[in-house]
């Protein structure tokens, strides 16, 4: 069985899936205490996610569907660009469990991953005790 998932939120694995650009994300979730492993492409976070385990997969782009096969316990937040709800939905519809339109501020991407563990983990307790 897998280690429960931490409980202050701020030491999660998070596996980044983007392109050299997103170094700044990168930089800015690792500065909250979280393990972050970036990759540029899907077929690589696919088999990282295998070996790294992500509590949570921050996405640029649209590769939920496969990440979401990879890693289903992982949750995923999309960063898909502009305003258009359309983007939103595709990527909902696709796995992504959380979506942020561009331009995202750095905060609320914290938050979200945050977010995004505490749900983790009240999931985990839920299947611990039943």
């Amino acid at each position: 069985m897998k280690d429960a998932p931490t409980t202050d939120f701020t030491e999660m694995r998070v596996l980044l899936v983007g392109d050299r650009r997103d170094a700044q994300l990168a930089r800015v979730l690792a500065r909250d205490g979280h393990d972050v492993l970036s990759t540029e492409g899907p077929v690589e976070a696919m088999r990282l996610s295998g070996v790294f385990d992500p509590e949570v997969i921050v996405v640029v782009g649209d590769s939920c569907r496969d990440l979401r096969r990879a890693a289903p316990s992982a949750g995923i937040i999309a960063l898909v660009p502009g305003q258009d709800a359309t983007e939103r939905v595709t990527a909902l519809q696709s796995g992504a469990d959380d979506c942020l339109a561009s331009p995202w501020s750095d905060a609320e991407l914290r938050a979200r991953v945050r977010a995004m563990g505490r749900r983790r983990a009240r999931v985990w307790r839920c299947a611990a005790v039943g």
